[in-house]
């Protein structure tokens, strides 16, 4: 039987802006899965899978600006903490749309140990090679938010956070 734990939402502070955003479960019952830590430049789905992260019972922390990310995984133990980037986001350097890329190639440089999970709502085989040389064993599917409005897009942002939770941790060799 799941237990249902109440969500603290807390606002990020102002100089964190745009969001951070974190949910944790009470305690209860239940051990805690993982700690995630999501960057997605769309609140509105960040949200979202946070929510549905939490009804799971996992800890998970969101951001849609990369620097309280970084921020956020130089803190994290990769041992007990996913990373998962949304690929298609504007760049840190204002060039490209590419940013969870660039984000992803930092990580690797900078904290090589945490399991590194990309999803994408713009899927293409390019993409999927990029990701995997730096150690992703490949892109999750997101909804649009337009798919979201309806049941389909509902299943697949539910098919996104079991792979997301259920994940095996897959480091860089």
């Amino acid at each position: 039987a799941g237990v249902n734990g109440d969500a603290a939402i807390a606002a990020g502070d102002a100089t964190d802006s745009p969001v951070a955003t974190t949910i944790d479960p009470i305690a209860g019952g239940t051990a805690l899965l993982r700690t995630v830590l999501v960057i997605d430049d769309d609140p509105d789905i960040a949200e979202q899978l946070a929510a549905l992260m939490q009804e799971r019972r996992a800890r998970v922390h969101v951001f849609t600006s990369e620097q309280p990310f970084q921020a956020a995984v130089k803190e994290s133990d990769p041992d007990a903490t996913t990373l998962l980037i949304d690929l298609v986001m504007p760049s840190s350097h204002g060039c490209g749309m590419l940013g969870g890329l660039d984000l992803l190639k930092q990580i690797r440089q900078t904290c090589p140990g945490f399991q590194v999970l990309v999803m994408t709502d713009h899927t293409d085989p390019a993409a999927e090679e990029n990701v995997t040389r730096f150690g992703v064993r490949s892109l999750l599917t997101k909804p649009t938010r337009a798919q979201l409005q309806d049941a389909a897009g509902r299943d697949l942002l539910e098919a996104l956070i079991e792979a997301v939770l259920t994940a095996e941790p897959s480091r860089p060799k």
